[in-house]
């Protein structure tokens, strides 16, 4: 009997011992990079392996060869051909660390998101995601970061050191997840194969990319000499040694801690976009050391982001200026035509990543022009309120801008965004809720103050023809420093939406309604000069 009992014990032994294998400890240093203009997060390591790097989102502007997945953890270990694959952290300190295992995305066998979707998620993990193919790394058991280990690593202070305990386990067995089966507990012909990785990672800095919001106007003349505008006071005339410009503050930051000497920090510039490349030196960008760097080339990025320093300085030549006149480039989004890109050759696969100016700048010809601003000098405004008999209007309000030798001889604004057409022809300005089931229309009006000092408010609902603001109350302010005559014009405009008219009170089926509805629109203006003296 006791023999018969210690064979049986000696086979559970080894039948366990076939299963596990040692963990093995790792670690490595990442930067945190919080990105407050496009909402983003980006994580970035002094070393290859471990795997522990990316984005939670492809930005913008990536190629697949540049952003290959989102960012992700793990090490060399590679998952059998159709097998399940669970991923946890144990006793994991973030809710729900991973949305699933990494597959380049441009890997045809892959999915577009490089996310291999798991069938169940918990407080620790991913569980039950198919490897299908080994194509862009498919069969490496790598987890695919969620927001909130994101929103984790993000509240730890720098050089604070992290130990995660990265567990996985492949197996063909099936299993059902949403049961409370997992791969190292499943039966059947093939034993699954579970182990662990030990990672210990310290967090080397923290750089919070500020989203200030802030805009700036700047008139150009046909000769590339600019005049700052109205706007939020962070651009200004300069000089690169002989050559003239204006310098503008575009990126604000704060930081702690280093970055790696393997990440650089290049401009890009949207010459796609622009219609032309500009020379090397006609854009340039410095930090606080005062050092210039053209938009072409690549620095050390230390050479920009170290502690004390808070901004990146961006200088355009009267050339660069000169040229865009010349060309009609519309800047009106200065944010999508000058970006800059991270790259960390540590870790080619996913140390990319590219992010949005802080602040815009409104470009416009100095000789005949127009612009219109939010009072408050912000890029994309917005205001709420509630609906109801005895409620406030929301309120918008502008300060429009025309440049020219002479005023013009036509000026208007439209208001425009979502349109509802009643069966009687009027039109409304059309606020949804965010799945689009609850649709409310909104009345628009125009206002000025004319000359006489009376207010004319006008209804201008997403689809109206355009107001004609001309006869508004216009300060003249003739240009400075400009090599001939003219002025500025200037008036303020207001956009209401009432929010005690009947209409809003239901949805346009009729119906009453509650919840949350919103609207993105723009105000826009339009000048027409006229005349023998008119140049072209």
């Amino acid at each position: 009997m006791n023999q018969k009992l210690g064979l049986i014990l000696i086979g559970i032994v080894s039948s366990l011992m076939a299963n596990l294998a040692s963990a093995v400890a790792v670690n490595n240093d990442y930067i945190f990079i919080e990105n407050e203009v496009d909402e983003e997060y980006f994580i970035t390591p002094r070393k290859t392996d471990p795997r522990f790097s990316g984005a939670n989102v492809f930005t913008k502007y990536a190629r697949e060869n540049q952003q290959l997945s989102l960012g992700y953890m793990g090490y060399t270990i590679v998952a059998s051909i159709n097998s399940n694959l669970d991923i946890w952290l144990e006793n994991s300190p973030i809710n729900g660390p991973f949305i699933g295992n990494r597959c380049w995305r441009s890997a045809s066998a892959c999915p577009n998101d490089s996310v291999v979707k798991p069938q169940f998620t918990d407080r620790n993990g991913a569980y039950k995601m198919r490897i299908a193919t080994h194509a862009g790394e498919g069969g490496y058991i790598r987890g695919i970061f969620s927001d909130s280990f994101y929103e984790y690593m993000k509240q730890r202070p720098t050089n604070s050191t992290e130990v995660l305990t990265y567990k996985f386990c492949y197996t063909t067995n099936d299993y059902d997840p949403s049961k409370g089966e997992r791969c190292e507990t499943s039966t059947g012909s093939h034993r699954p194969r579970v182990n662990d990785h030990v990672f210990t990672v310290k967090k080397n800095g923290h750089i919070k990319l500020k989203s200030t919001n802030a805009l700036q106007e700047i008139f150009v003349d046909s000769n590339g000499n600019a005049t700052v505008g109205l706007g939020s006071e962070f651009c200004r005339n300069g000089f690169i040694n002989s050559e003239s410009g204006i310098m503008c503050q575009m990126v604000a930051f704060e930081m702690s801690g280093t970055v790696f000497p393997t990440m650089n920090l290049r401009m890009e510039v949207a010459t796609d976009k622009l219609g032309f490349t500009p020379a090397a030196a006609n854009i340039r960008y410095r930090s606080d050391d005062g050092r210039w760097y053209n938009y072409s080339a690549t620095t050390t990025a230390s050479n920009v982001f170290a502690p004390g320093r808070s901004d990146i300085t961006v200088f355009f030549s009267q050339t660069f200026l000169k040229n865009l006149i010349a060309r009609g480039v519309d800047l009106t989004n200065s944010q999508e035509f000058f970006t800059f890109a991270f790259r960390n050759s540590a870790v080619p696969q996913s140390g990319f990543y590219e992010f949005s100016p802080s602040n815009t700048i409104l470009l416009r010809p100095r000789n005949y022009g127009i612009s219109i601003v939010d009072k408050d000098f912000v890029q994309h405004p917005t205001r709420t309120g509630k609906v109801g008999n005895t409620e406030p209007p929301i309120e918008f309000e502008y300060i429009v801008s025309t440049s020219g030798p002479r005023q013009a001889n036509e000026i208007t604004a439209q208001v425009t965004g979502p349109t509802h057409r009643t069966s009687g022809g009027q039109n409304y300005c059309l606020f949804s809720s965010p799945d689009n089931k609850i649709q409310v229309p909104f009345s628009a009006f125009l206002s000025y103050v004319d000359a006489s000092g009376r207010t004319v408010k006008e209804r201008n609902s997403c689809g109206d023809a355009p107001m004609d603001i001309l006869p508004a109350r216009w300060e003249e302010t003739p240009w400075s420093n400009a090599p001939q005559e003219g002025s500025f014009y200037r008036t303020n405009l207001k956009l209401t939406f009432p929010m005690n008219e009947r209409q809003s009170l239901y949805s346009i089926t009729g119906e009453d309604w509650m919840g949350v509805v919103r609207a993105q629109g723009e105000v826009r203006v339009k000048a027409t000069w006229r005349g023998n003296d008119v140049l072209p």
